[in-house]
């Protein structure tokens, strides 16, 4: 009802910051920012989050293409055991904290879940660390340096 509501961008915009504190919260209840990416994604708690986090990718995807916004969003698919994943999670980490428009959603791809295998084809994602920003794939490690860039770009 309210995608077509006059004040949809405005109600929406609002609520894009609430859930982004949400889905936050919740993620470091299941460990801490930095341990994120170790997560052993098998019981209930994980994969309630992680429906989650895929229908607030779908809400901030919907409101970046109805309402006029700088909103940047990084799809970041993930291994547990791999350095580079590590490492890409922690740069990711250090810019959603200094940027309020940068939505990140983070997907162990090894995580078992129709719907992320349905992304991960659609993406075409072979290998990790892969990020998916604003709907383009970079694959490998990308410093902050690089992703500053390339969310720069992205945004023009």
């Amino acid at each position: 009802y309210l995608q077509n509501h006059a004040k949809y961008c405005e109600l929406t915009s609002t609520r894009l910051l609430q859930t982004a504190e949400i889905v936050e919260e919740l993620g470091k209840d299941l460990g801490s920012a930095e341990r994120k990416i170790i997560l052993v994604s098998t019981n209930t708690t994980d994969r309630r989050y992680f429906l989650y986090e895929i229908r607030f990718w779908m809400l901030v995807e919907e409101y970046r293409n109805k309402c006029p916004s700088n909103i940047t969003t990084v799809l970041f698919f993930y291994k547990n055991d791999q350095d580079d994943s590590y490492k890409q999670g922690l740069a990711l980490t250090a810019m959603k904290d200094n940027m309020k428009n940068l939505f990140v959603f983070s997907f162990e791809t090894d995580f078992r879940e129709p719907v992320l295998e349905l992304i991960k084809e659609d993406f075409n994602i072979t290998t990790t660390p892969a990020v998916i920003i604003n709907g383009k794939k970079y694959e490998g490690y990308q410093d902050k340096d690089a992703l500053l860039g390339i969310i720069s770009n992205s945004n023009k």
